[in-house]
């Protein structure tokens, strides 16, 4: 998780906890929580086309956040454990699997 931040976004983060883990048969992924150590927020040009910095408050509201995301924000703020978590997704099969708090 440290790497791929820093090689998406140039920025060096310490690992928090696992926040949730979304599943499917063709793919899945972990969130965890991150803490900034240091770095310039900047693309890579391939995995993103660009990094920016929110307030939670301004993330959480912004229509242009996934739902998904402002999941794994809730869960962030709330230090609630893992359980299974229903999911609406286009792709069927998907599971996620985030704190209790969501």
């Amino acid at each position: 998780m440290i790497r791929e931040f820093l090689e998406e976004t140039g920025v060096t983060v310490r690992a928090g906890k696992l926040l949730g883990v979304r599943f499917s048969a063709k793919d899945w992924y972990a969130v965890f929580g991150a803490e900034y150590v240091s770095g310039e927020a900047r693309s890579d040009g391939d995995e993103n086309s660009e990094v920016v910095w929110k307030l939670v408050e301004e993330a959480l509201s912004d229509e242009t956040v996934p739902g998904l995301t402002k999941k794994m924000i809730e869960c962030a703020l709330s230090g609630g454990g893992l359980k299974e978590t229903s999911y609406n997704s286009i792709r069927e099969g998907n599971f996620l699997f985030a704190c209790d708090a969501v």
